[in-house]
């Protein structure tokens, strides 16, 4: 059986050296230091419930009609085109972001 060499230990030490120099960056940035956080799918979702249906509309590849006839055949009460789906959601008693899935077109 043979000994570790020296040079083994060095090259074994500079690979835990170069694997945390790459981890590194990529903890930091899910740790902190501000800047927006999460998943982009959920910001977006968040975004999204928050526009008024008018501009919501399009994003959905329909027309801001289409999108409150969809509403309503839901049973959500949806009144014009400038109120936003978070806002609709609320005064329906509705979750925004469920409401937001069932309207979306299957792909």
């Amino acid at each position: 059986m043979h000994e570790p060499e020296k040079s083994d230990s060095v090259i074994v030490a500079a690979k835990l050296v170069l694997s945390l120099a790459v981890a590194i960056p990529f903890a930091a940035s899910g740790l902190g230091g501000g800047g927006r956080r999460g998943n982009p799918a959920f910001r977006a979702m968040a975004l999204m419930t928050q526009a008024r249906l008018t501009d919501l509309a399009p994003v959905l590849k329909m027309t801001p009609d289409e999108l409150i006839t969809s509403l309503k055949q839901r049973g959500v009460d949806a009144h014009s085109a400038n109120e936003t789906l978070d806002a609709v959601a609320t005064a329906s008693d509705r979750n925004a972001s469920d409401l937001l899935q069932a309207v979306t077109p299957a792909r």
